[in-house]
């Protein structure tokens, strides 16, 4: 059920992906989506059987659910996946992955948004 404030989170949400976000593509196999992003980070942790405390820091990718679309069908992100960024000079291509112990991606504001999980698995310099 929608409140005022997802309602307004929505808004906000949408105005910050025009203002922040990136167009990044979003790709499974063969099938991709160009969509547009925000950038994000999220530190995470895990207590190993030793009691060892062991934290991630994890790019995150925050996208319009609608707007996660393959071959004509919307998706979930599903660990594997990739995305192709150009940061700067570098081509930066991330994989969708668990975290901690934590699926790959989790639903925000509603359900209307995606937090994805990625970690940097290549980079290439602009032109190569």
């Amino acid at each position: 059920m929608s409140t005022p404030l997802s309602r307004a989170l929505g808004v906000m949400s949408s105005r910050l992906r025009a203002i922040a976000g990136v167009t990044v593509t979003y790709s499974r196999g063969s099938d991709s989506v160009d969509v547009l992003a925000i950038a994000g980070t999220s530190t995470e942790g895990v207590v190993l059987g030793d009691g060892t405390q062991v934290r991630a820091r994890v790019s995150d990718w925050i996208v319009e659910a609608s707007a996660l679309e393959l071959s004509g069908q919307q998706v979930d992100p599903m660990r594997g996946d990739t995305i192709v960024v150009t940061e700067g000079e570098r081509i930066n291509t991330y994989e969708v992955t668990d975290v901690a112990g934590q699926p790959c991606a989790r639903l925000a504001e509603g359900g209307e948004t995606w937090r994805i999980h990625t970690q940097l698995i290549d980079s290439q310099p602009v032109g190569t």
